[in-house]
C-alpha cells in the first residue's frame, strides 16, 4: 500500500504535527509513503532562519531521504520552486496561487515516478496551496486534514480561501482536528467530513532516555517548561510578565525563537533554548516541573480557539502537570490541565503545580488513551481501504 502525505512543514523538522505521526503510524503498519513538504525557492537563501533553511535545503539536493520504519518506509522530500504562494503585494494574485507549482524544478511527477509513488492508494494533505498533486497522483482516496482556523493567520488571503475551498469538496473525507472548527468545515460544504482530534505519541514520551540533558544541568528548580512552536499567537506579554513575577522559577523555552528574540525579555531565570530535535524533547520534559501553554486567545481569538495542542499531551505523557491560557476547545475536552482566564490565575497555577502533590498518574492515563496508533485505526475505520 502506497500513500502521499503533503504538509507545509517538512518531514525533518523538530516541530513534530500530527502531520508526521499519522504518516508514521502508516509506514509502522507496512505502508510506503512520501511525504512530501513545502518547497524551498531561491528566496530563502535570504532567510533569517537559517538552521530550517540548510535542513530544507540539504534534503532538496538529496533528493529527499529515506527512513525504514518497522514493516514500511517514509521517503521525506523537499521540493523546489522559483516561486510560491505568498501573501505580499507582487505574488498575492490568483495567477500565482493557481499555477506556482508549473515552476517547480525539477518536475514532481519526474520526481515521484522515480521514487514509485506516480499511482497511490491514498493521498492526504494538510497544506491546501499543494492542492495541484490532487491532479498529478492517481490516487483510490483522498483526505483533507484541517488542524487550524487558517483565518486566524496573517498569512490568510482571499486565494487561499479558494484553494482551501477547492480541497475540501474535492477530496472524498475532510478531518478536523477541534470541535470548534465544525461549523467552519461545514461552510466548505465538504462531501463527508469527520471529528479526529490530535493524539501523542505517548511512549515516546514516557519510555525515552530522561537522563538529564547538558544545558539543562545549571538551570535551576522548579522548571517551568514551553515545547514547541513561537509565531503570532504566543502570548509574549503573559510569559514576560510570568518571568519577572516569579522569579524564584525557571522559566525554559525550547523551539524556534530566532524571528521573536526581541519580544522576550532578558532575566536571569528565563532560558530560551532555541530548537531541540524531537528525539531530545522527553529528557527536557520530564526533568521540568511543570509545562505552560500561554497562548494570546485575547488577540487572536479565532486562532487559538481552535487549537487542540499536540504539546498538552506530550507534557501529560511525561506526567507533568500543565497550566494553560483557557480557550474554547481545551475547555471541552476535559483535560486534567488547569485553565487560567488571567495572568494571576496562571501565576497561582504554576505555583500550585510546583508546590502541592498532584495525581501525575491521572496524566499518563489521559495521554495513552489519545495516542496515535488509536487515530490510526479510528482513520483507517474511516477510509476502509483494502
Amino acid at each position: 500500500m502506497k500513500a502521499v502525505f503533503v504538509s507545509g512543514i517538512d518531514y525533518e523538522s523538530p516541530i513534530q504535527i500530527g502531520d508526521h505521526h499519522l504518516a508514521r503510524q502508516f509506514a509502522f503498519h507496512g505502508w510506503e509513503v512520501a511525504f512530501i513538504s513545502f518547497p524551498i525557492t531561491p528566496f530563502h537563501f535570504f532567510s533569517k532562519n537559517n538552521v530550517s533553511t540548510k535542513r530544507r535545503i540539504t534534503n532538496y539536493r538529496n533528493g529527499g531521504i529515506d527512513y525504514k520504519i518497522e514493516k514500511g518506509r517514509i521517503w521525506s522530500y523537499v521540493p523546489g520552486s522559483f516561486i510560491v504562494p505568498k501573501n505580499n503585494l507582487f505574488i498575492n494574485n490568483s495567477f500565482v496561487y493557481k499555477n506556482w507549482h508549473r515552476y517547480l524544478f525539477p518536475k514532481i511527477d519526474r520526481v515521484l515516478a522515480q521514487k514509485g509513488f506516480l499511482n497511490v492508494d491514498l493521498i492526504y494533505l494538510r497544506d491546501p496551496l499543494q492542492y495541484y498533486l490532487m491532479d498529478a497522483i492517481p490516487h483510490d482516496y483522498s483526505v483533507f486534514r484541517i488542524a487550524d482556523n487558517d483565518h486566524g493567520f496573517s498569512s490568510y488571503n482571499a486565494n487561499y480561501e479558494f484553494l482551501e475551498k477547492e480541497v475540501a469538496q474535492s477530496v472524498d473525507l475532510v478531518l478536523y482536528t477541534a470541535s470548534e472548527l465544525e461549523p467552519y468545515v461545514r461552510s466548505l460544504k465538504p462531501r463527508q467530513y469527520r471529528y479526529f482530534p490530535n493524539g501523542v505519541d505517548h511512549s515516546h514520551f514516557s519510555k525515552s532516555d530522561h537522563s538529564i540533558p547538558e544545558d539543562f544541568r545549571k538551570i535551576q528548580k522548579p522548571i517551568a517548561i514551553y515545547v514547541g512552536s513561537i509565531d503570532e499567537w504566543f502570548d509574549f506579554k503573559l510569559l514576560n510578565w510570568l518571568v519577572e513575577s516569579m522569579p524564584d522559577i525557571s522559566f525554559v523555552v525550547i523551539g524556534p525563537n530566532e524571528q521573536y528574540q526581541e519580544r522576550f525579555i532578558r532575566r536571569n531565570n528565563l532560558f530560551l533554548l532555541g530548537q531541540k530535535r524531537y528525539e531530545t524533547l522527553p529528557a527536557y520534559l520530564c526533568n521540568s516541573s511543570v509545562g505552560i501553554i500561554p497562548f494570546d486567545v485575547r488577540r487572536n481569538p479565532l486562532l487559538v480557539n481552535a487549537i487542540n495542542p499536540i504539546k498538552l499531551l506530550e507534557y501529560f505523557s511525561c506526567s507533568l502537570p500543565v497550566v494553560c491560557t483557557k480557550w474554547n476547545e481545551l475547555e471541552k475536552i476535559n483535560s486534567p490541565a488547569q485553565l487560567c482566564s488571567t495572568y494571576e490565575d496562571f501565576r497561582d497555577a504554576i505555583r500550585r503545580s510546583v508546590e502541592d502533590s498532584l495525581d501525575r498518574d491521572s496524566f499518563q492515563k489521559f495521554a495513552a488513551i489519545h495516542d496515535w496508533s488509536n487515530r490510526y485505526q479510528d482513520l483507517m475505520n474511516l477510509i476502509k481501504i483494502e
